[in-house]
């Protein structure tokens, strides 16, 4: 029984040897979004500012923590940032913070599904959203040890109190509703 015991117990601390926390490259790792405009076109828009970690079981990924910086907002016209940044959208001042802690991670495919808890405005819901990448590592010039991923997914902006819009004079309304994200990111290994 001892013996049992001391094999599982070596078991359990090499596999958390293994874990390694990997931070999220803010240079090189952006939230790229794209929502229906009147209707009849796509307005595309990004958040520049990703922090966050990514948790490595061997070469597997296990867990992510990624936090977004709202007023990082960027879709290229300075009155529609001020406009989303505002109450109407994300209400900036009051919700700075965009932040999705994954709570499963499964290989699927090619890749990953991850599942997780997206907290945007205040409002938490689970999303899953599938993850291309982080197969392979690259050194870089300096030395430092990366790996890359693209993250994709569509979340419905009402669910996270997003509500604003006006009706066209033809029908419909000026904004649609669902929201396509791609997430690129690099990671960096610890050091």
């Amino acid at each position: 029984m001892k013996r049992l015991l001391l094999a599982l117990l070596l078991v359990l601390v090499a596999s958390s040897a293994q874990a390694a926390v990997w931070k999220v490259d803010t240079d090189h790792s952006a939230v790229h979004f794209s929502i229906q405009h009147m209707m009849i076109a796509q307005v595309r828009g990004a958040f520049h500012d990703i922090s966050g970690s990514v948790t490595f079981d061997g070469a597997v990924p296990s867990a992510f923590d990624i936090t977004v910086e709202v007023d990082s907002l960027d879709t290229g016209v300075d009155k529609r940032d001020d406009h989303l940044e505002s109450a109407d959208f994300f209400d900036e001042q009051r919700f700075p913070l965009i932040r999705f802690v994954s709570t499963a991670v499964t290989p699927s495919g090619e890749g990953y599904e991850v599942t997780g808890n997206l907290t945007l405005k205040g409002v938490t819901r689970p999303v899953t959203f599938m993850l291309g990448g982080l197969d392979r590592s690259i050194t870089d010039p300096w030395g430092n040890v990366r790996r890359g991923g693209v993250a994709t997914l569509t979340i419905d902006r009402r669910d996270y109190d997003v509500r604003w819009n006006a009706p066209l004079d033809g029908g419909g309304l000026l904004i649609g509703n669902d929201v396509d994200i791609i997430v690129d990111f690099e990671v960096l290994e610890p050091r």
